[in-house]
This record gives structure tokens, C-alpha cells and sequence, in this order.
């Protein structure tokens, strides 16, 4: 690689990216961040490949200091994997990615604002999705789409452990709708990882990094600076756990569940249904992150009810484990009919719900957005890109100095 970037010292930022047996998308991804004219970064990637074919394929690579390559052959579950690279930062924030994700270069200048204003954590908007090729993720076309979304480029201090409570009251349910703190596409400073670790003996417990790290991070800083605005790409491949989400591949018996990979004697959590969905991932890797923290006061907020409802509307097929679970935690719903009446008043109340919002983002909410196809990986993706983050970085820069005026 010509004109190499020697990095800074202590970068930063570093940009963590875990990745298994997806060297293709992983090798376009590092060369997407590498042709940002940047030295205050940088790449850690964590490989848990079956081979180190990654390795060979960022040769011509290994001359650019800010690209750091750590390598693990033993089998390691989701969660080890991330701390193994997490142990590798040295950067004074850190941000964590998918191996097929992509980075908005004005992270870098975000973070350096952050770093001058004390902001321990920050999380932006996700507006810019795209689709790889034969994802199998997205309906009609399927060689490559890229949507970009409106942004107001908004930014507010929001309190993190009142974003808690209402995660908690809603079941653990759809975690991206609230104002949580995350380093998954999220940038967070290192000492607060640090500290879960001091407080825990690790970085990460619990099935799913990105939500275990969301609540710890959120019951650790005050606040969280929260941007409409992308600082990252979210990536969809074939094999993400987005594309399985899409497709129902996210589903099965709890001993089929993929986190369970790499752990022996795991504890699943007696307050969520026993069978394996994003929703009950989500809610058992949350009450870890709380009890793991000692932050046990938080646990009279969660409405295990709740979850309950959205796994009955969403996989019937588990009614019976879901049932079975409720009644064991809570005497009152021994008592069958006193149940069900319960689970019809909230299953309308739900769909209620769900419909109101959905006709709030369409209708009242609406916001336009571009989409392209035949984008063939994320460099193109990035570059199409381009223009609309130029447009709005001086609003979102103006933003950010009138914050903390």
C-alpha cells in the first residue's frame, strides 16, 4: 500500500471489528477505513476464522501501523472473541463494528470534539443500511442496495440509567428504540470498559455483546450524547445475525442458540422464556449485564410479562415454554383464566401500540430516503455515500459546539 499513515501513539480512537469465517467482507472493510487520510485511529481485528486466511489476505497491508491483526484458533464464544479484541484498544475511545459495516471518516473528528468535552459515551443514528449482495435480507433486488435515510442531524444529553428503567419496563424489547449508551455502533471511552471489567472480572458476560455492553456502559456514565446523524454503515451480509433476523433463522431451541458457542455451564436467566429469539438473547444478556454490575435495585423494573407477550405474538410455537415460565415466576398466574385474560388485554395493547407507531414513521414522522442497487461492496457504498455525509457535517459539527456553549 502506497503512502502509508503512520499512526499516532495513542490513537483516538480504535475501531474494533470481530469477525468468523467472513474474510471476504472483512477484507473490504478494512480497506475502506485504511483509505481514510487519518493517523489518529485505529483497526483492531479479531479473528476466530477456522483458518488465518484473513492474515494472508491484509499482507500488503501490515506496513500501515494503524491496522493491529490478532488471531484465536480455539473455539470462542461471541462474547470472547469481542473481549479478546476489546483487550487490544489502545485508543482512548472505542467504537466496535461488524465485519461487514463501514465507517463514516468524521468519527474520527466526533471523537477528538468528545475527548475536549468530557463526553464519556455517544451514540448516533443508523440512517445509512446496506445490503450485500445475495443477503437474502431484503425483498425484489438483491445484488447490492444501499438506503440512505433523512437526518436532522440532532444532537441532546440524555440520561442513561432513565433509558434503563424504560428498556426494563418494556420487557428488554427492541433495545435500539431507547437513548442507551452502546459501543456496538457507538462510540464509548475505554476506561468506562475498563471499569466493567475492574467490576466484573471481564469486559463482556451474557449471550450478546452489543446489548450485555449497551446496559453496562449506560449503568456506568451519566449521560450519553445522542446524534442523529451516522457515524458508522450498518452492514447486512448473508450470514449476519441481521439477515437471520430477516429470514426467521433466528429461532430455535435454547441448545441451538449459536451464542452458546464457546461457554460451558451458562446460566440462563429464570426470568426469560427458555428458547432461543433476538428478544430473549437480548433480555437475558440485559438482567446480565444488572446483576453482573451488583445494580440489582434496577431488576423490580423489568416486566418479564412483557417480554413474555411479544414472544407469544412472535413464536407462537414456544407457547408452552413461555406459559411454563410465567407461571413459575409469578403465583398469580397459576390461576389460567386470570392468565389469559392478562395475555389478551396486552396482546391488543401491543398491537394497539404497534400500529400507532407505525403510522407515526410513516405518516406524521415520515422521512425520505434515497436507495441504490448494484452496489457491489462497501467501498461503493461508501462513496455513494459521501456526498450526503459532506452536506450535513457543518450542521452536525455546528450542533455539537452550541451543545456544550
Amino acid at each position: 500500500m502506497s503512502n502509508i499513515i503512520k499512526m499516532e501513539n495513542t490513537p483516538i480512537l480504535s475501531i474494533l471489528i470481530p469477525t468468523k469465517n467472513r474474510e471476504k467482507y472483512a477484507l473490504n472493510i478494512v480497506q475502506h477505513i485504511l483509505a481514510i487520510s487519518n493517523n489518529k485511529f485505529q483497526i483492531i481485528i479479531q479473528d476466530n476464522s477456522e483458518t488465518n486466511k484473513l492474515e494472508h489476505l491484509l499482507t500488503e497491508y501490515k506496513s500501515d501501523e494503524r491496522l493491529r491483526y490478532y488471531y484465536h484458533n480455539e473455539v470462542l464464544s461471541f462474547v470472547d472473541n469481542f473481549s479478546f479484541g476489546i483487550s487490544k484498544c489502545t485508543g482512548e475511545y472505542v467504537t466496535i463494528i461488524g465485519d461487514d459495516d463501514g465507517i463514516n471518516p468524521l468519527i474520527i473528528d466526533v471523537t477528538e470534539w468528545a475527548s475536549l468535552n468530557k463526553i464519556k459515551a455517544i451514540t448516533p443514528s443508523l440512517p445509512i443500511i446496506y445490503f450485500w449482495p445475495q443477503s437474502g435480507a431484503k425483498s425484489g433486488k438483491d445484488n447490492g442496495i444501499l438506503t440512505i435515510s433523512d437526518t436532522s442531524c440532532k444532537v441532546k444529553l440524555v440520561n442513561t440509567r432513565k433509558e434503563v428503567i424504560k428498556f426494563l419496563k418494556q420487557g428488554c424489547h427492541n433495545y435500539l428504540d431507547y437513548n442507551l449508551a452502546k459501543a456496538y455502533h457507538g462510540i464509548v471511552k475505554r476506561s468506562i470498559l475498563e471499569e466493567i471489567k475492574s467490576k466484573t472480572g471481564q469486559y463482556i458476560g451474557g449471550l450478546s455483546p452489543d446489548i450485555y455492553l449497551s446496559i453496562a456502559i449506560s449503568l456506568l456514565v451519566d449521560e450519553v450524547l445522542v446524534v442523529d446523524y451516522p457515524l458508522t454503515i450498518s452492514g447486512i451480509c448473508k450470514q449476519s445475525g441481521s439477515s437471520d433476523s430477516a429470514t426467521g433463522r433466528h429461532t430455535g431451541e435454547l441448545k441451538n442458540a449459536p451464542h452458546f458457542v464457546g461457554h460451558t455451564d451458562y446460566k440462563w436467566s429464570n426470568e426469560v422464556p427458555a428458547f432461543y429469539s433476538v428478544e430473549t438473547i437480548w433480555g437475558d444478556s440485559a438482567l446480565a449485564a444488572i446483576k453482573d454490575l451488583k445494580e440489582t435495585t434496577y431488576l423490580k423494573f423489568y416486566r418479564e410479562f412483557i417480554l413474555s407477550i411479544y414472544c407469544l405474538i412472535s413464536y407462537p410455537a414456544y407457547k408452552s415454554i413461555i406459559i411454563s415460565n410465567l407461571q413459575s415466576n409469578n403465583k398469580s398466574f397459576e390461576n389460567n383464566y386470570l392468565l389469559n385474560i392478562y395475555i389478551v388485554r396486552e396482546k391488543l395493547y401491543i398491537i394497539i401500540s404497534k400500529y400507532l407507531n407505525f403510522l407515526i414513521k410513516r405518516v406524521i414522522c415520515r422521512k425520505s430516503y434515497n436507495v441504490f442497487d448494484n452496489v457491489v461492496d462497501m467501498i461503493a457504498a461508501s462513496e455513494i455515500s459521501k456526498s450526503f455525509i459532506v452536506k450535513n457535517t457543518l450542521r452536525v459539527m455546528s450542533k455539537l459546539n452550541r451543545i456544550k456553549d
